[in-house]
């Protein structure tokens, strides 16, 4: 998916709620990860292959935000001890689609 296609896809009000609802960001990342039942494909951020192909992430939208959990995953991660940390940002939804919009502007993107 391009970047512009993930600024479509966040902008056009998909179910992103958290699936398992008693559960943090967090937990859900690693039980999502844990289960390997395709059910996380819907929640998967980014996807920018090559580019983050380091990078185990899904997003979930809470109320007006949207809580993006990252994941380094390579073994050759250039900081060894942040491999397999969950890194947990819940920026305003309107303020992660903004920054996708500059940096889609800043990369010459379509």
């Amino acid at each position: 998916m391009s970047v512009q296609g993930t600024i479509s896809w966040l902008r056009s009000g998909c179910d992103l709620s958290l699936p398992f609802p008693a559960l943090s960001p967090a937990e859900t990342h690693r039980r999502l990860l844990a289960a390997d039942s395709g059910a996380r494909e819907q929640f998967w951020f980014p996807r920018w292959e090559p580019t983050t192909d380091n990078v185990l992430g899904h997003v979930f939208r809470i109320g007006d935000r949207l809580d993006v959990t990252l994941e380094f995953s390579r073994e050759t991660h250039p900081i060894p001890e942040e491999r397999g940390v969950d890194f947990v940002a819940a920026p305003l939804e309107a303020g992660l689609v903004g920054v996708l919009e500059q940096m889609r502007a800043a990369l010459g993107c379509r």
